[in-house]
Parts: structure tokens; C-alpha cells; sequence
């Protein structure tokens, strides 16, 4: 690999000036452990850009909510029309469509009729009475 060198400075005014060489500089530090290091700030670093700002200053949350808020309030028209036209096919299924309940009994029917009778017979007969 080469040599150590401690007096740099002295050693270089000693060399020729066609001289060709490398030179490596010793880094202090110890062995490893940066890598783990830059790991577990990885693990740790926060996934939510939501609470970003933008250069205006502004939560980006909040730009997000605003457009979503728009879209909406441009789409209420759609919805009211959506709306309508759900009303209108219902009143006309319900229009189109058989009765729900069909009631079909003519004993029942005579008997509510003699029974309406009856009782306004009973009624006039009341009010005669007392005028």
C-alpha cells in the first residue's frame, strides 16, 4: 500500500518534480457501528409528509383537506341531481308497480258496511230523541 509518512511537508520537498504518487488521509474514528447507527434513524424517521409545510408555510394536510373540500362542493350540484333522479325512480316504480296489499274479502267488507250503518241509525236515532 505505501509508507506512513509523518512530516509530510519535508518529505514532498525531497521528492523530484516528475514524481507521480497518492495520497491517503487516515480518518479517526472507530471500527464500525455507523451503519447501525444510520439504521436505526431510518426506523425511526417519521413516513407522515402530511405535516410537511410547503414554501408558503402551509401544512400540506391542510392544501389536501382544501382541494378535497373543493371537489366536493363542486360535485354537489351531481349529487343533488343524483338524488332527484333516485326519488323520482322510486315514485315511479311505486306508481308502476301492483299494490302492496290487496284486501279481498266480501264477508269482511259486507260486515263493515251493516256495522257503518248501524251505528249512524243509532246515532240519529240518539239525536232524534233528544230534539
Amino acid at each position: 500500500m505505501g509508507k506512513v509518512i509523518e512530516d509530510f511537508y519535508h518529505q514532498y520537498r525531497l521528492l523530484p518534480s516528475d514524481a507521480v504518487f497518492q495520497l491517503h488521509f487516515r480518518l479517526l474514528g472507530g471500527k464500525g457501528g455507523f451503519g447501525s447507527l444510520l439504521r436505526s434513524f431510518r426506523v425511526n424517521k417519521s413516513t407522515n409528509q402530511l405535516m410537511c409545510r410547503d414554501l408558503n408555510g402551509r401544512r400540506l394536510a391542510s392544501i389536501e383537506e382544501e382541494q378535497k373540500l373543493r371537489k366536493w362542493i363542486e360535485r354537489t350540484a351531481e349529487r343533488e341531481r343524483e338524488k332527484i333522479a333516485k326519488r323520482k325512480a322510486k315514485y315511479e316504480k311505486l306508481k308502476s308497480g301492483p299494490p302492496r296489499h290487496m284486501f279481498n274479502d266480501p264477508d269482511y267488507i259486507r260486515q263493515k258496511e251493516t256495522i257503518i250503518e248501524k251505528t249512524e241509525e243509532a246515532f240519529e236515532q240518539g239525536l232524534s230523541k233528544l230534539f
